[in-house]
């Protein structure tokens, strides 16, 4: 089992105004605890889709970026790439107006 934990990211400079976006840390529950998934390339586009389109629409409509990671091999695997540009019209389509 997969899910997302977000940590916000602010502007330079002012950290007590909300934030612009979200580093988007995937996690495995192994054991009764979220960890790293073990291997990292083993999420699959299919996956990874899914979460990133679940993230989204819990989203705030001010946010801006969201960034996550890739393993090379999924960075140079052209299905990734598409899925995110994909995925991508779907931040300003399904976030939650705040």
């Amino acid at each position: 089992m997969y899910t997302i934990f977000a940590q916000p990211k602010y502007p330079m400079g002012a950290p007590q105004v909300r934030p612009i976006g979200y580093e988007l840390f995937i996690k495995e529950r192994r054991n009764g605890q979220w960890a790293q998934p073990l291997p990292f390339e083993g999420i699959g586009v299919m996956t990874l889709n899914h979460l990133l389109r679940q993230t989204i629409t819990q989203m705030p409509a001010h946010i801006k970026i969201l960034s996550f990671n890739l393993e090379q091999s999924q960075f140079i695997d052209p299905a990734f790439p598409a899925m995110i540009a994909s995925v991508k019209p779907a931040l300003t389509l399904n976030c939650i107006p705040n």
